[in-house]
């Protein structure tokens, strides 16, 4: 057991999956919760991915040696205000999707004298809430870590075999790297997933569809205010990634323009060869 008693601010997708993670696998022994909707709140606590829920957030950190931060991105600096007033001398865990900027953040609260662990578990589902919440959510998917100087080994060791815990492959990153690797391989692809089913469904083809543009269109079921969010925290990875990505469409279209299947083929050969070699 890693904690004893373990705070979940916003038990939702990711948060209930968590709690019930802790549960389930005896790395806390008790979770308390809390949620925007009560409704949420007693799913989770009928399911057991938490011991018992509180109605005021300020509540749920009392007794508690850990604190899970797993709420939009904006509420960071009233959630980390809460912990400076309340006094919260235990560890704090975030687990959003961008680190640069929820660093920065972190910085005006002296990151609780390196008590704050930023970590994003790289899993989820495209539909929130703790009724889409599993145990077993983070089992072989990847949790990366972005430590900074002077962050409290021993509570970074801490969160570490949490995770480890909870079944993922956890690997340390900048966070400057962390951005610009996740503009790539997620929030870009949100982008264009947004923007496959608006093509197709303005067109009316959306239901012609087969394997792989279901593949493709997937997360465009995911929540707008979250993803807004997302890519505007993290805008300047994202809008690079978003250039080099047009500036490969670009080439796309000068090359079927001029007709050239074999330049064509060339290129398609090059993308390919990463997705091949990645098996």
């Amino acid at each position: 057991m890693i904690f004893e008693k373990v705070g979940i601010i916003g038990v939702g997708l990711i948060g209930g999956s968590i709690g019930g993670g802790l549960r389930k696998y005896r790395i806390a022994e008790k979770v308390i919760g809390w949620g925007r909707t009560e409704e949420n709140l007693k799913f989770a606590l009928e399911r057991g991915f938490i011991d018992l829920y509180r109605k005021r957030p300020e509540d749920v950190i009392k007794g508690v040696d850990a604190v899970i931060l797993s709420t939009p991105l904006s509420t960071y600096r009233d959630f980390l205000s809460l912990l400076k007033w309340e006094n919260f001398e235990g560890t704090i865990i975030e687990v959003g999707s961008v680190k640069g900027k929820v660093l920065e953040v972190a910085t005006e609260f002296s990151f609780f004298d390196g008590r704050f662990i930023p970590t994003h578990p790289v899993a989820g589902k495209e539909v929130g809430s703790s009724k889409n919440a599993d145990p077993d959510l983070f089992r072989d998917a990847l949790c990366i870590i972005t430590p900074y100087n002077g962050i409290d080994e021993k509570r970074l060791e801490a969160v570490k075999n949490m995770w480890k815990e909870l079944g993922s492959r956890v690997i340390e990153m900048d966070s400057r790297t962390h951005d610009i690797a996740l503009a790539c391989v997620s929030h870009l692809p949100h982008i264009t997933a947004f923007l496959y089913s608006k093509l197709a469904g303005e067109k009316g083809f959306f239901s012609y569809g087969g394997g792989s543009f279901r593949d493709a269109t997937r997360v465009a079921g995911s929540p707008p205010e979250m993803w807004a969010e997302i890519m505007l925290w993290n805008r300047e990875a994202l809008l690079n990634a978003l250039r080099e990505f047009i500036n490969g469409l670009k080439e796309f279209e000068t090359l079927l323009e001029k007709d050239d299947f074999s330049a064509l083929k060339n290129l398609l050969e090059i993308c390919g060869r990463y997705k091949r070699e990645s098996k």
